[in-house]
């Protein structure tokens, strides 16, 4: 009886799941843009000339997480990622907030696993609706091949640097929620 209130309790959004998916198995994730793109053409709401936009975006970003510390790590720009948090959970995902420098602001993201359970998709309404991206695993030595050229610290840690002005630029350029 305890599992149905539970459930019951999760579809009127006061609590996790009674069996939570505790998020991605793995260290390092890279963007999927061919995934990503599909996925846009076919089910998003994007015309071809938006996703065209949206390729030159994707392939590259990649969330690591080294030594317990969580990095995403952009074409240009790499940055910590400190504020976040779990809103809620559920089976196959994970409602959270994270602070990002681009847009300056508390972004709410959801988390949805995979179906081959390995990675996953983040989906977002701000700042463009409907947008979902796809993110695959990578292995250690990938994550190194794609990361050389950024500078490290003494400690093993990408060192954290801003935005540049052209992503700042388009971020800026997207709408806002209100």
């Amino acid at each position: 009886m305890h599992r149905y209130l539970t459930l019951l309790l999760h579809h009127l959004g006061f609590c996790d799941h009674p069996e939570p998916w505790m998020g991605p198995v793995g260290d390092c994730f890279i963007s999927d843009k061919e995934l990503t793109c599909a996925y846009l053409a076919d089910r998003g709401p994007f015309s071809p000339r938006a996703i065209e936009m949206v390729s030159e975006m994707l392939g590259f970003t990649m969330v690591a997480t080294i030594k317990g510390r969580r990095f995403l790590i952009a074409k240009s720009y790499v940055e910590e990622i400190l504020q976040h948090r779990v809103v809620r959970r559920g089976k196959d995902y994970a409602i959270g907030e994270t602070y990002s420098a681009v847009y300056e602001r508390m972004l709410r993201s959801r988390v949805v696993r995979d179906f081959d359970g390995t990675g996953y998709w983040v989906c977002q309404d701000d700042p463009v609706g409907g947008f979902r991206e796809h993110f695959k695993p990578m292995t250690a030595a990938e994550f190194h091949e794609e990361t050389s050229h950024l500078p490290f610290d003494e400690a093993g840690f990408p060192v954290v640097t801003p935005p540049d002005e052209e992503t700042l630029r388009i971020a800026r350029s997207l709408r806002k929620p209100g």
